[in-house]
């Protein structure tokens, strides 16, 4: 049932007031309100207003009526929402996602759907926690497949239901800001905004769980859409719901994440792994043959960043792998790849952008790519790319397309640059370049990358 609006005589003056401010169109103002709000004690309103300490964020798609939501004054002009989202959770110390994904049933079982549990727990710098699910089905039959994968910052532990064991291995600090990061900048922005620079539209406002938001919608295509109802009292999302066109034409719940925390309190042993009775551990075999059934200590981390494939394709004969993509400066992004070697021109030369085609795509635009090797390319070593778009504009929040086409066969990989602070990335660039970096020129510097970045022409490659 649609929870009544109060009246506005029972509104807090100064929650007004605050409202109004944030309805600013200048974001570095906004951000300016928000910044001295929180220094401020709270004003708390029993049953309709519950503003509190904490920041709250999102929710995506389930238990739709136990939300209350009713639509209240419409207000014009810009909103305090969604624009600067992208760069304020960049910043987050740690936070704490959960809800529900929602299963539709095989067409012909008879069977309802299925609501699953999905949990994201990120602590930057290296520290994660998040579940998964496989989907399959032949029509008839539906196949979920369910697990666990955690970081300490000194190990990744990756546990699935139904096992009778589990696999632990050893990261490097640097591995683990890594794979944090893809956790925090890939799967979380995609669950909380949607695919990268998806376009939101102010719908106005509504309350959920008796809180003033500010609606907003996005729509992928005429099937899908996400809505969010931002606080602006926070700044972040109450809600969040992803849906999709069902079988009959009608608007249906995909996904929704229910429990969200900013900077919150983190669960004691929020990052521990604790074997459940009789499992065991299935990596201990592979470890270095110096250190059997040994696992890196805070004396004795890892020893070495690891550099292999995090995203590959195969197919007759010819493969693509991507290491990481990462963010150099606002118009040039850095991509550590490798290929299967192409086939010599006529003179036994060897052009490593045959079959590639290199494009930056941000929400629905798509734009081309200027390409420089870093250093000559060499077969079965990395390749390290500098790329910038043609029009010489700044790339925006949005993910590089790599398309290969060979002989019967076509891949396509996708590379979101991660953004990292000045001093990480410096040294993930040391530390890359001497694991892969043999010979002249000497190994690249985050300076060196940036200076060849700027003089890259903004033309045809």
């Amino acid at each position: 049932m649609n929870e009544p609006a109060p009246p506005v005589d029972q509104i807090e003056s100064a929650i007004l007031g605050y409202y109004e401010e944030c309805q600013i169109p200048f974001t570095n103002q906004r951000t300016a309100i928000l910044d001295a709000w929180e220094t401020q004690p709270a004003v708390v309103r029993a049953d309709h207003f519950r503003w509190g300490r904490r920041l709250v964020a999102t929710v995506v798609a389930l238990l739709f009526a136990a939300l209350s939501v009713s639509v209240w004054e419409a207000r014009s002009g810009p909103l305090y929402g969604a624009d600067d989202l992208p760069e304020r959770l960049l910043k987050v110390n740690h936070f704490h996602l959960a809800g529900w994904l929602i299963v539709e049933a095989p067409i012909d079982s008879g069977k309802e759907d299925t609501r699953l549990r999905v949990e994201f727990l990120v602590q930057r710098p290296g520290r994660f926690r998040h579940t998964f699910h496989g989907i399959s089905e032949d029509g008839k039959e539906q196949t979920i497949i369910s697990g666990t994968r955690l970081c300490d910052g000194l190990t990744e532990t990756t546990i699935q239901q139904g096992m009778d064991g589990y696999f632990q291995v050893p990261v490097h600090a640097l591995d683990a800001v890594l794979k944090t990061e893809q956790i925090a900048q890939q799967l979380v922005f995609a669950m909380v905004l949607g695919p990268p620079d998806l376009s939101f539209q102010s719908q106005g406002n509504a309350f959920v769980k008796g809180i003033p938001c500010d609606l907003y919608v996005g729509s992928l295509g005429d099937d899908a859409r996400i809505e969010m109802w931002i606080n602006p009292r926070t700044g972040w999302p109450e809600r969040v719901v992803h849906s999709r066109k069902g079988r009959k034409n009608e608007w249906v719940t995909a996904m929704e994440i229910d429990e969200v925390t900013i900077n919150g309190t983190l669960p004691e042993n929020a990052f521990a792994f604790v074997p459940p009775d009789g499992a065991v551990d299935l990596m201990a075999k592979q470890r270095p043959p110096s250190s059997p059934g040994k696992l890196p200590t805070p004396d004795q981390p890892a020893a070495a960043l690891t550099i292999q494939a995090t995203s590959s394709a195969h197919s007759r004969g010819q493969s693509l792998g991507i290491w990481h993509g990462f963010r150099l400066s606002a118009d040039s992004v850095m991509v550590i790849w490798k290929r299967t070697a192409p086939t010599p021109d006529g003179n036994g030369a060897l052009d490593w952008l045959q079959g590639i085609k290199l494009e930056y795509q941000a929400g629905g635009s798509i734009r081309e790519l200027n390409h420089e090797w870093v250093a000559p390319p060499d077969s079965g070593e990395w390749l390290w790319s500098i790329l910038k778009a043609t029009d010489g504009e700044p790339l925006g929040l949005g993910h590089i397309a790599i398309h290969f086409r060979g002989e019967r066969f076509r891949f396509r990989q996708d590379v979101l640059p991660l953004e990292f602070s000045e001093e990480t990335l410096e040294q993930l660039v040391l530390e890359a370049g001497r694991q892969i970096w043999k010979g002249t020129p000497p190994a690249p510097s985050l300076k060196s990358l940036r200076e060849q970045a700027a003089q890259l022409r903004t033309t045809d490659r």
